[in-house]
């Protein structure tokens, strides 16, 4: 009879279109926690792929005792309601994520384990010599700039999804269906962040999922989820615009003082185009802020279950698959 056991470390992977890269980076993966001599869980999640990702995937279930879960998602619904959707099914005390495209080494885990044991709330891969176009990192980098400013920490590669979290920092946010990951918010509560150079390489198979649009929404998401008025830095800037004006206007009135000559109507239109512009910005800030709180009332569910493959019982240390109880489950069952 199998038992349960205490599970350290869940891994999380989440896969758009691998079908040719799952198998080699699984079994790397099994490899290498294995050799860390850790107790350990693998969940596969196919975010919505059509090709034959999720066949791979419960193959690798067949064949590796740790991958415990496999989850289909009825549509693709994006990297962060992926991850989210592997958070409500952990059992592990902590967290580790890594994309399944190899373009990151699963080899080099225990690098981030050694600076997680000693203390750090979260340990993240950083991409020294990224093997993207220059079209991918360039929007990258103003993303680590924001997020340095909102999360609070000197963040080098926010978009780096090889990191090691601590169980205790993300499981209190109960990410799942109704609530999707925020790289942003769950750093600003951490205590100890700790940066790792990690190898990276170019891209074998198909290509990234990521875009430059939603490379946008995904830092839109990171300033709307920190605070409570993402629209404060339109707000601050008209009117700081507006007192620089009346100022002006102010000291020309009662004290003759004029910065400009002659008021043209090319200055007046100018004037008039960025009052326009800062508020657009604005409205379409709060529009958006509004239309958040709208889904999370209504509580429509960011993604949705089509399968879950998963044992009834988690292994002992044999890792010996005889006799293991699977089941397939349209439901999202909650985390224990």
């Amino acid at each position: 009879m199998y038992r349960e056991y205490y599970v350290e470390f869940t891994n999380i992977v989440t896969s758009y279109y691998e079908e040719h890269s799952l198998i080699e980076f699984v079994s790397r993966l099994v490899d290498a926690m294995r050799a860390t001599g850790r107790t350990f869980e693998v969940i596969l999640i196919n975010d919505g792929s059509t090709d034959q990702t999720f066949e791979v995937q419960k193959s690798l279930f067949e064949r590796f005792p740790e991958v415990h879960k496999v989850i289909d998602i009825m549509r693709n619904s994006g990297q962060t309601a992926a991850m989210s959707c592997g958070i409500s099914h952990a059992r592990g005390e902590n967290l580790i994520f890594i994309d399944s495209d190899l373009q990151l080494d699963p080899e080099e885990i225990p690098d981030l384990l050694e600076k997680f044991d000693a203390g750090a709330d979260v340990v993240s891969g950083v991409r020294v010599k990224r093997k993207d176009h220059a079209l991918r990192r360039l929007p990258s980098k103003v993303v680590n700039i924001v997020t340095r400013r909102i999360a609070r920490h000197p963040v080098s590669d926010i978009g780096c999804t090889f990191k090691v979290y601590r169980g205790s920092l993300v499981y209190p946010f109960g990410f799942g269906p109704f609530k999707i990951w925020n790289t942003a918010f769950v750093l600003r509560l951490a205590r100890d962040y700790v940066e790792v150079p990690i190898t990276h390489h170019a891209r074998r198979y198909g290509k990234s999922g990521w875009s430059i649009p939603k490379l946008i929404k995904f830092l839109f998401d990171q300033i709307l989820g920190i605070s409570s008025r993402p629209f404060l830095w339109f707000t601050v800037l008209s009117l700081a615009l507006a007192i620089a004006l009346a100022l002006k206007f102010f000291a020309s009135i009662f004290f003759g003082l004029d910065f400009v000559d002659e008021y043209t109507n090319g200055a007046i239109i100018n004037v008039l185009l960025l009052g326009i512009i800062l508020g657009i910005g604005a409205f379409s800030a709060l529009g958006e802020f509004i239309f958040q709180i709208f889904i999370h009332v209504r509580q429509d569910p960011f993604y949705t279950e089509r399968t879950v493959l998963c044992r009834e019982h988690l292994l002992s240390p044999s890792r010996s698959n005889e006799g293991v109880v699977t089941r397939l489950d349209t439901n999202s069952p909650a985390r224990p």
